[in-house]
């Protein structure tokens, strides 16, 4: 064989070569940027989400805790405000923030001890959800 044969092969192997590396590197960058992009907008929806739910639970708590602090809950008015907090978390509990999992949580456990401390007889079964 020709050496400018062989020197013409090994250069074609070398930019062969050069350019799959410079090819699966762009490619990669432009996955790992598309991945970004989802990620971003998955946040950005998620932060949204929460934008839309968390005002209404914020309201729900407050217009509670002013009737505890005000006054004294009836057993009706805890169960009425047991039914409603239970319904906002089973449909929102998937855009809880860890921390805010935790206080919701946390909230919910304290109104059930409220209920069992702050009435003589046990609820019956079906006003627990």
């Amino acid at each position: 064989m020709k050496p400018e044969l062989l020197i013409a092969i090994v250069s074609g192997l070398i930019t062969l070569l050069a350019s799959s590396f410079v090819a699966v590197y762009q490619a990669r960058t432009e996955f790992r940027k598309l991945a970004r992009q989802l990620e971003q907008k998955y946040t950005t929806s998620l932060f949204d989400r929460r934008l839309e739910a968390y005002p209404v639970l914020f309201k729900a708590l407050n217009d509670f805790n002013n009737v505890i602090e005000y006054g004294s809950p009836s057993k009706q008015q805890l169960v009425e405000f047991q039914k409603q907090y239970d319904t906002w978390i089973s449909s929102h509990a998937i855009l809880l923030t860890p921390t805010t999992a935790k206080v919701v949580w946390g909230y919910h456990n304290y109104l059930i001890d409220l209920l069992e401390q702050h009435h003589d007889t046990p609820l019956p079964q079906e006003y627990w959800i």
